[in-house]
């Protein structure tokens, strides 16, 4: 990683944690996570929009205002101020990586272990509630669960619970099964015959 990217993740997580000291100041941490990734996910989603909210030849303060009155929705005063910052600071473009950096910083404020949960499509409420029900009795914390799209799987999970990764995917099983048919090839054993 170079001096640039080093410097770029401590101010990430410098405002992602400026972010969170605005929620928890009006004790709404919960409740801004989702407004954020609404937000985020307009902007991300929306190429002109994101580069209309980043363009330097354009004065922050018009950005700001046409901003609100493009994105006008049942925002909260935080998540509005959230959007005047980025575009203040110049962060747009990093708006994911300072959602990424707030989910996290929330997820340590509560003591709750961060789960990502890696699919070919989007999993519908019921499979998520199982996914952490089961996390949750295996680890004994209250697992977050985030659903992230991988549209390459071939199908099943992969579940990254910290540096751990449970691969429960199709082409994990495909790999295991190559590895055991390769591992009985070379005992010498003969596979597919019956004595």
């Amino acid at each position: 990683m170079s001096g640039e990217d080093m410097v770029l993740d401590e101010k990430v997580r410098f405002y992602a944690q400026s972010i969170l000291d605005m929620a928890l100041a009006e004790n709404a941490a919960d409740s801004l996570e989702q407004e954020f990734k609404i937000l985020k996910e307009e902007i991300i989603s929306n190429l002109d929009l994101k580069n209309f909210l980043s363009d330097p030849s354009i004065e922050k303060s018009e950005r700001i205002k046409a901003a609100f009155m493009m994105l006008e929705g049942d925002y909260s005063k935080i998540t509005n101020a959230i959007l005047a910052m980025v575009i203040i600071i110049d962060v747009v473009k990093e708006i994911d990586r300072i959602y990424k950096a707030y989910t996290r910083l929330v997820s340590n404020f509560k003591k709750q272990l961060y789960v990502e949960v890696v699919s070919a499509i989007e999993l519908n409420d019921e499979t998520l509630a199982r996914v952490k029900e089961n996390v949750d009795r295996i680890t004994g914390q209250d697992a977050r669960i985030r659903n992230t799209i991988n549209p390459e799987m071939l199908g099943g999970l992969m579940i990254k619970i910290g540096g751990k990764i449970i691969d429960l995917s199709v082409r994990g099983k495909l790999n295991d099964m190559r590895s055991k048919l390769k591992s009985i090839e070379l005992r010498g054993e003969e596979f597919g015959t019956e004595n």
